[in-house]
Formats: C-alpha cells, sequence, structure tokens
C-alpha cells in the first residue's frame, strides 16, 4: 500500500478488484490504518453495506486519531462540497471513496452508466487537483482480471469509458486475495 500512500498530492487513484467488497474492503482497513498511524488528514466515504464501518469498529484506536473523517453515502456534489469544507476546516490531506460504481449524480444526464462514471472520474481528478489533494477510490473489475494486468487501462473498460478514465486516473493497482 506504500506506493498508493505515496501518491502525489492532486490525484486521483484507483484500487481494482474483481470482488471488491471483500479485498478492498481489507486493503481500504490497512490504508486507513496507515494514514491514522502517519497522522494524515483523511475523509472516508464508504458505499459497501457498512462493512469499512464495522471493521473499523474493532480498531478503536482509529477513532482516537482526530484525522480520520466519516462521510455518508451521497451524490457527487455533495461530496465535492463537503470535502472542500473538510479542506478549509480540517487541511485534509486523502479522500478515500470505498465503491466508485455507487456514486451518482444529482444531474440527469441522458448517458449510460460508463459515460456517466467517465463524469464523475473526471470530476473526481478536478477536485484532486483543485483542492491539492490525493483521492483513492476503489472500484469492480472483470472477473479475468489477470489475463488484462499487461493493460490496466483495459481494466476500467469493465465500468467506465477506457479512453477517457485512462486520461485522469495516475495509477491503478489490482488488489488480489492474499
Amino acid at each position: 500500500m506504500d506506493n498508493i500512500l505515496n501518491s502525489k498530492i492532486g490525484t486521483l487513484n484507483l484500487l481494482l478488484a474483481d470482488h471488491v467488497s471483500e479485498v478492498a474492503t481489507d486493503k481500504v482497513i490497512e490504508l486507513i490504518n496507515e494514514l491514522s498511524n502517519k497522522n494524515i488528514p483523511t475523509l472516508i466515504y464508504e458505499f459497501n453495506a457498512y462493512e469499512i464501518w464495522n471493521k473499523l469498529q474493532t480498531k478503536k484506536d482509529i477513532f482516537k486519531n482526530p484525522n480520520i473523517y466519516l462521510g455518508h453515502k451521497s451524490y457527487l456534489e455533495d461530496i465535492c462540497y463537503t470535502t472542500k469544507n473538510y479542506k478549509y476546516l480540517y487541511d485534509i490531506k486523502c479522500l478515500i471513496i470505498d465503491g466508485l460504481i455507487e456514486i451518482s449524480t444529482k444531474q440527469t444526464y441522458c448517458l449510460g452508466r460508463g459515460d456517466i462514471l467517465s463524469v464523475i472520474i473526471k470530476e473526481l481528478k478536478k477536485l484532486a487537483q483543485a483542492l491539492n489533494i490525493s483521492i483513492i477510490a476503489t472500484a469492480p473489475t472483470k472477473p479475468k482480471i489477470y489475463e488484462l494486468n499487461s493493460d490496466k487501462s483495459k481494466l476500467l473498460s469493465y465500468f467506465c469509458k477506457a479512453e477517457t478514465a485512462k486520461d485522469y486516473v495516475e495509477k491503478i493497482i489490482i488488489l488480489e486475495k492474499e
């Protein structure tokens, strides 16, 4: 996880796994622990049925750290607004979104879901650059993840427009079961 923690400020990074809720949740918990230990102010949005919240409950020391903030399920516009406020109030350095494909928008588009997710990825990249923060998001990918490992941008085509997303995502890390 160090290569994610050492991401440049103003970047959007994706953690991809074929079974996001199980594999990614464990990695996100590990990442939150590391951010907490390094005292890096972080805002976390979790969409996976309270899995992270339940696992965080067992790690009481995280809640002693005043630099870890939990957001609630919401629209992209609300996430952007809240993140801007947390940057101003608490100088957050990192935003974690566990469940990129769960984000919806208040604006109505006459587009397919892949196109809408491309719009969301573009907006998150703009947010990362405007606030000078690092954004880390989890997303599912094709079950044959290991066959496409050589070209990570093709993995994005499972949930969004690969040609658009690859221009906005700095790092794509494939999560594997250990």
